[in-house]
């Protein structure tokens, strides 16, 4: 069997999956028959041995590979013509005589293939999944039903009340219930305050305004705290490339007519997160924006790649911005 999953509900992505892990039996065989390879160090030859190894005193094995055809799509587009480039174009006639002893789970986190014959016959070899994320309107829904399954109580109020603070971030979401649920079962208003005021993550939004008002030394500040509060570099920067698009798509929807409440529903935000978004829209032109956006996305892909240390990064990286 061949899966592929996507979206952007990682809860019921991640369940998914390990279901299909737990369904190796007997348990104590389990890690013998799963694999999870990284599909950026492992060539076409090693992933045809790993998927076509057989079971170990079991039925099936099970191999997980994240982010296998954007990462074959994008040598494709490098029009490389090495050998481990060439191996890959072999995928689809080996995936059309997969072995039936393996199961392999493919995670993409999107989906977005158009016109490209080599990668669609890939695909058609899989049964494809998407685990959309719960849009602004079924979101406190969606919280109350997660609340239900961590023995908590809450009602429609105070799940509305976190969805328009935090917007469709489930894990944020998440981890605060979880926190919660540790030495409460009845969420309270102030519980809830408790919840808002620490899932969006003031010094984010703090570190930004500083960083479009080139004041490196508050940015670094907020940052530095962020670090105190066990964030690791790579969070924040996700998390500042995240308010940076938002603003990006705000500033688009701006200057297209839309009003706050338009636009609030296309970014899935309400409240302060988006207000703080509209206020940011206005301060600095786009340009700037996608400089910097690019710049930290290349910062990223370093870290991803290297040993260095990361806040020393990160630190390196804020003091030598020019906005």
């Amino acid at each position: 069997m061949k899966n592929l999953f996507y979206g952007e509900n990682y809860l019921a992505l991640n369940q998914a999956v390990t279901d299909i892990i737990n369904s190796i039996e007997p348990n104590e065989l389990k890690d013998v028959n799963f694999t999870k390879l990284d599909i950026v160090k492992t060539s076409y030859d090693d992933f045809v041995i790993s998927t076509s190894a057989i079971p170990f005193m079991v039925n099936k094995r099970i191999i997980i590979v994240q982010n296998l055809i954007s990462n074959i799509e994008k040598l494709k587009n490098n029009h490389s013509n090495n050998n481990q480039t060439n191996s890959w174009n072999n995928l689809p006639k080996y995936l059309k005589n997969f072995p039936a002893t393996t199961h392999l789970v493919v995670i993409e986190e999107a989906i977005k293939i158009k016109n490209n014959n080599f990668i669609q016959k890939i695909l058609d070899e899989f049964q494809i999944k998407n685990f959309r994320a719960p849009s602004i309107q079924e979101l406190p829904e969606w919280i109350m039903k997660r609340a239900e399954v961590k023995n908590i109580s809450i009602d429609f109020k105070i799940a509305k009340a976190i969805s328009d603070a935090v917007g469709v971030n489930l894990r944020i979401i998440d981890s605060e219930l979880e926190k919660l649920s540790l030495y409460t079962n009845n969420i309270t208003e102030k519980d809830v305050e408790k919840v808002v005021s620490h899932a969006t993550d003031p010094n984010i939004f703090h570190a930004v305004d500083a960083l479009l008002d080139n004041n490196k030394s508050i940015a670094l500040k907020h940052i530095k705290e962020l670090f105190i509060d066990g964030k690791r570099a790579s969070y924040i920067i996700n998390m500042i490339t995240r308010q940076l698009r938002l603003i990006l798509f705000a500033k688009h929807y701006y200057n297209i007519g839309y009003n706050e409440s338009r636009i609030g529903s296309l970014l899935s935000l309400r409240g302060y997160p988006l207000r703080k978004i509209l206020e940011q829209n206005l301060r600095i032109n786009r340009e700037i924006l996608v400089e910097i956006y690019s710049q930290l996305i290349k910062l990223d892909t370093s870290l991803k790649t290297s040993n260095i240390d990361e806040e020393f990064a990160l630190e390196i990286f804020i003091s030598g911005l020019r906005v």
